[in-house]
């Protein structure tokens, strides 16, 4: 799978040209040009919003693992308000996938030209790593690494 930012039709010709090539399928959707967030959901729980900032256009792969191309702020410098906004928008899509308080999740969020956030997915097995969003987002909550784990176990015992 790529992700290609096109900028014309005739670009975008060139790209479902490729595309269709290789004999796979292609989503076209609008570039979204705004600032980029993440809230991660364990349990009932809203964590501290996480800020993508990148020096990339997209946070693409190479922009995801290549070092210093994005860096990765939580808690998130945004008014109270946005913060809430966008935590309760994540516990809303959690919830609407079916998770309940026995589950966790991260749903990502990118800001139109007006600064309004739209939904671009939800991740229902975000990753672990030390590198990955979830831990993040558990120390913005003041929770070390082993304490996200052993909520996260604690869920699946009910």
């Amino acid at each position: 799978m790529a992700v290609h930012r096109v900028d014309s039709l005739p670009e975008l010709a060139r790209v479902a040209a490729e595309v269709h090539a290789g004999s796979v399928e292609l989503l076209v959707e609008p570039f979204l040009p705004g600032r980029e967030f993440t809230v991660a959901v364990v349990g009932d729980r809203a964590l501290p919003v996480i800020e993508i900032e990148l020096t990339t256009p997209l946070f693409d792969y190479a922009a995801k693992y290549q070092p210093g191309a994005a860096s990765e702020v939580c808690p998130a410098r945004i008014p109270d308000a946005l913060a809430s906004r966008l935590q309760e928008a994540a516990l809303r899509a959690h919830r609407a996938l079916g998770f309940g308080g026995d589950a966790y999740s991260r749903t990502d969020f990118r800001c139109d030209a007006a600064g309004e956030p739209m939904c671009l997915e939800v991740n229902a097995l975000p990753g672990m790593t030390a590198m990955s969003l979830l831990p993040l987002a558990g120390s913005g909550a003041d929770w070390s690494y082993p304490d996200l784990v052993q909520r996260i176990v604690d869920l699946a015992r009910g």
